[in-house]
């Protein structure tokens, strides 16, 4: 390409760009025109709202994986309670309905622990 075929494309990139022409004043004497400075600012706008929606999912995430955790903890243990009630191991013995109420708490806390979470780490669209 000679250097007359570049010229309308390098005259574009530089009212894209907003680079001053050739022969004109120098940048630091040149001040951004208000839309630019807008456009800037609209920019680190939604820079700063992308970064807070990162953190705001990796907090959720961070919350869930927790969550997760303890109740798998707690529905380990509570199975470990049921297994030595029903081989009676170590002479481990519990009332009947005391393992009852405790199989039917923690199978409560569980389904309601987990409907809460996901209510509140992935709210509904309003309609």
């Amino acid at each position: 390409m000679s250097r007359k075929e570049r010229t309308p494309y390098i005259d574009a990139l530089r009212v894209i760009s907003n680079a001053p022409p050739a022969g004109a004043a120098p940048a630091q004497e040149q001040k951004p025109s208000v839309d630019n400075r807008i456009l800037e600012e609209e920019v680190r706008l939604a820079r700063i709202e992308n970064d807070i929606r990162e953190k705001d999912q990796a907090l959720k995430e961070q919350t869930l994986r927790w969550l997760f955790i303890l109740l798998g903890i707690e529905t380990g243990i509570v199975f470990i309670i049921a297994v030595m009630q029903g081989f009676h191991l170590g002479g481990f013995a519990l009332d009947e309905w005391s393992l009852r109420l405790l199989l039917a708490a923690t199978l409560v806390q569980t389904v309601s622990m987990l409907t809460i979470a996901i209510r509140h780490l992935f709210p509904q669209q309003k309609q």
